[in-house]
């Protein structure tokens, strides 16, 4: 199911780096509130201060709200993949659309201007979200899984053999959790998230919206990485962003 044709022309675009597999694993009533809500969001700018106020005592150092006024570099990546994982750590209001031309600046001084695209998860899936990173980068698969089974995305009713390649398949997605730097392409990560759902599709799983407002986190934040042109660690800033949270 390709995405509505009403919707801006601005949400149009970034949905269509969303697997179209997502679309058809969604309830639809579902997924219709919810991208509505967004595309009012960001029509209308509501909500964006109420969210900029929850988010910007979590924000990373070097980096605030406002007006860009330059360019960004790849001196960011470390500072922009703090923030995504500050976001989900934050439990509140998060801003959907990381990509890089609502950031600039100088190194220690960026900017960000984000847009009103903002999101919430449900209680539920933003703790199992910090479940499946904690289990990752603890390398603890017990809580990895954990994590997948409360997100919805593993079942303990399918075969060990199956649920072992589900657990694979996503910790293979995640990339590295021994802290050597990375370097980021949209392009393998779309190829790698086609993989994931063309798995729960087989299963046929039904996914809730949340998993819509984490891809499209992860599809931006991916486009901005890849832009600022440099290799980053991973691990580390999700040591600095947890460390940082409790």
């Amino acid at each position: 199911m390709a995405p509505m044709s009403w919707l801006p022309d601005a949400v149009k675009e970034l949905l269509r780096y969303v697997p179209t597999l997502l679309w058809e694993m969604v309830d639809w009533g579902s997924m219709t509130k919810d991208v509505t809500a967004l595309s009012t969001r960001l029509l209308t700018g509501r909500g964006r201060q109420e969210a900029q106020m929850h988010l910007a005592p979590q924000l990373p150092a070097g980096l605030t709200f406002g007006v860009p006024t330059g360019p960004p570099s790849d001196a960011l990546g470390d500072t922009w993949l703090e923030l995504y994982f500050r976001q989900l750590l934050a439990r509140g209001p998060m801003f959907l659309d990381l990509r890089p031309q609502h950031v600039g600046g100088t190194a220690g001084q960026w900017r960000w201007r984000p847009t009103a695209l903002w999101a919430e998860f449900t209680p539920s899936f933003g703790a199992a979200l910090i479940k499946i990173y904690d289990g990752f980068y603890q390398s603890s698969e017990e809580l990895f899984r954990e994590g997948l089974v409360q997100a919805g995305l593993l079942d303990l009713t399918w075969p060990t053999t199956e649920q072992d390649q589900m657990v694979a398949l996503f910790m293979s997605h995640f990339g590295q959790a021994d802290g050597k730097k990375m370097r980021f392409q949209l392009e393998a990560f779309q190829l790698s998230f086609q993989k994931v759902f063309t798995f729960l599709a087989q299963k046929k799983v039904r996914l809730s919206a949340d998993v819509l407002h984490l891809g499209i986190m992860l599809v931006t934040l991916y486009m901005a990485l890849e832009s600022f042109g440099g290799e980053y660690d991973v691990a580390g800033a999700y040591r600095r962003a947890r460390g940082q949270s409790r």
